[in-house]
């Protein structure tokens, strides 16, 4: 899919450099005219039927504010093509584990303590990611650096219907990632809870002791090595899995192995175990990695989890590769007085919108054809509310488990930090900044007030 460098989306996202490609369609960095940040836009393939790009979306407006799941800014349908807006973030767990090769006990302990967090408040939130790997799990950039964000809900899935849990169901189409997924996936079952559980331990093992048992096997096609890997798993012995690892990480396996299709998984006893490990080992959960600058989290562990007598530099490593060039300031406006007077943190000024049960929409001016589009932002929807925004508008939304997608593993991951330093980046943009102002006042021109919003918390 070829798209011209300079691109517009929505009128505000000028398109810059392409992070990612995959079966999916592809993630470009963009820079917001209006904010003068940097977003990543993810733009489905043209004339994609699996409708991956509406599901991540829907999903993640059910997982709106849980810290840890990236930001949705805006989505709609531009040039003919699904496409959404969503914070910039920084490397993935898969570029640190290539560069290091093994990551310390420590960086995999507050790893952990990060991750069975969101990973348990997705699923309070009815959801289950079901394709949970290093690659979709990134770290935050700038002063966010050391938050840990789990991104990629294109085959995600709502476990729950009015609240009661989905019906177990056998001879489903394999789903994930074969070298994370589950013993259920390779089965061919209906996945839940503990099976994110089971492909978050997998990751874990591997982090820290920089393989897994079963990812050297090779075949003559995906299906067959999804296959022979799916045998060795259900073979191998937890303790040959957890060979040379903290008992801890046995007991985590152990306890996940044993869980029921509809149990709820005890979060605080999975997280326990990490305490646990910390403990014994003189590891603080202080956020600090192996790839943070200037420092040393390299921890004397056991001989057990002892993982490289050579140190290793880490220096220079610094997760941010974003380095914004400083921007003007933003003006502010001041609120016209047929508009709203209270102020509202948003992330972005509202363009052209109207008011449809309670959210904003906007029809875009760029395309000729209607194109229909949403600031995600703007309001603080009551959590559950039904989604029926943009363009799931009179479509039904069918579970990805009816389409045929075996095996995932050609797929180029989700990644929106795969890129090298933009500061060469040209940051003067041309700017329509009068267009702007003028499309504002149409409907009452936002002025942002954060002191008093913060007052007001």
């Amino acid at each position: 899919m070829q798209q011209d460098k300079g691109r517009i989306y929505y009128g505000r996202f000028v398109q810059r450099e392409k992070l990612s490609q995959g079966s999916f369609g592809v993630v470009y960095i963009c820079h917001d005219k209006v904010t003068r940040d940097y977003v990543a836009i993810k733009v489905e393939k043209e004339n994609k039927n699996l409708m991956s790009l509406e599901r991540e979306i829907q999903i993640i407006e059910e997982l709106r504010g849980i810290t840890g799941v990236p930001k949705l800014y805006w989505y709609g349908n531009e040039y003919n093509q699904n496409c959404m807006a969503m914070q910039l973030l920084g490397r993935d767990l898969a570029h640190f584990q290539k560069k290091f090769k093994k990551l310390s006990l420590k960086t995999v302990c507050n790893l952990a303590e990060q991750l069975l967090t969101i990973l348990e408040e997705i699923h309070k939130r009815g959801v289950i990611h079901r394709d949970i790997k290093p690659e979709n799990i990134l770290m935050g950039r700038g002063n966010d650096s050391q938050q840990v964000y789990m991104v990629d809900f294109g085959i995600s899935k709502k476990y729950r219907n009015n609240n009661q849990h989905i019906s177990f169901q056998e001879n489903k189409p394999f789903l994930g990632t074969t070298r994370y997924a589950s013993i259920s996936a390779h089965k061919g079952y209906e996945l839940s809870r503990k099976d994110d559980l089971e492909s978050l331990g997998y990751v874990f093992i591997y982090l820290l002791r920089g393989n897994l048992p079963w990812q050297n096997i090779t075949s003559t096609s995906d299906k067959e090595k999804t296959k022979l890997v799916g045998k060795l798993k259900m073979e191998l012995e937890l303790k040959d899995l957890c060979k040379g690892l903290p008992i801890e990480f046995y007991r985590y396996m152990d306890y996940v192995y044993k869980l029921k299709f509809a149990s709820t998984p005890d979060y605080k006893y999975l997280l326990g175990l990490f305490q646990r490990i910390a403990q014994q080992n003189n590891i603080n959960f202080d956020r600090k990695f192996d790839w943070m600058d200037n420092q040393t989290t390299s921890t004397k562990s056991s001989d057990q989890a002892q993982q490289s007598s050579n140190e290793i530099d880490i220096s220079n490593l610094q997760s941010d590769y974003l380095k914004l060039k400083k921007s003007e300031k933003h003006k502010s406006y001041q609120i016209d007085q047929n508009s709203q007077q209270s102020s509202v943190v948003i992330n972005y000024a509202p363009s052209i919108v109207s008011n449809r049960n309670n959210r904003y929409f906007q029809r875009s001016r760029q395309n000729s054809k209607q194109s229909y589009s949403r600031e995600s932002s703007l309001i603080k929807q009551p959590q559950g509310q039904k989604f029926q925004g943009a363009f799931f508008l009179n479509r039904e939304f069918k579970d990805f488990d009816d389409h045929d997608h075996e095996n995932k593993e050609k797929k180029s991951p989700i990644n929106f930090s795969e890129f090298d330093d933009i500061d060469n980046f040209d940051d003067e943009l041309n700017d329509d900044d009068q267009q702007i102002h003028q499309d504002q006042r149409k409907v009452g021109i936002i002025k942002v007030h954060f002191k008093e919003h913060l007052s007001k918390q």
